[in-house]
């Protein structure tokens, strides 16, 4: 992306390419994290949904596998933290790398249903903030 950015991006930023770009991606970062952060109460309120719970995703093993959220098709960063409304239950998928095993789900500080333990396809219910482990063998 910086050759492109470099090519056809604003003359200011000929004297070092690198840094512009690298600045003009973190306030796009910046941007989208505080509208995160700002739409969901608007959600809340609109909707009258409950409070969102902090759900954390990840994998015991990264290079055994990997975790597919809400049907996206790009997996989840192990250790990824989102707020999710508890009104909307989840769809988790794990994935196993080649020549491994996914050999069930673990659930940490909370009250979650999992529609099946030990299956790669699961749906979550939940009414507070877990962690949930995807584990690969």
């Amino acid at each position: 992306m910086p050759d492109t950015y470099r090519r056809f991006g604003p003359e200011y930023h000929l004297w070092n390419p690198e840094k512009a770009y690298a600045d003009e991606a973190e306030q796009v970062d910046g941007f989208f994290y505080e509208r995160y952060e700002t739409f969901m109460p608007i959600l809340q309120g609109a909707f009258g949904l409950k409070d969102a719970c902090r759900v954390i995703i990840d994998v015991s093993d990264e290079a055994k596998g990997a975790v597919y959220l809400n049907g996206r098709s790009i997996p989840v960063d192990a250790g990824e933290s989102c707020l999710y409304f508890p009104e909307y239950p989840l769809t988790v998928e794990a994935v196993p790398a080649e020549g491994c095993q996914f050999t069930g789900w673990t659930v940490i500080d909370g009250d979650v249903i999992l529609t099946e333990v030990e299956e790669a396809a699961a749906l979550l219910a939940f009414q507070k903030g877990f962690t949930l482990v995807a584990n690969f063998k």
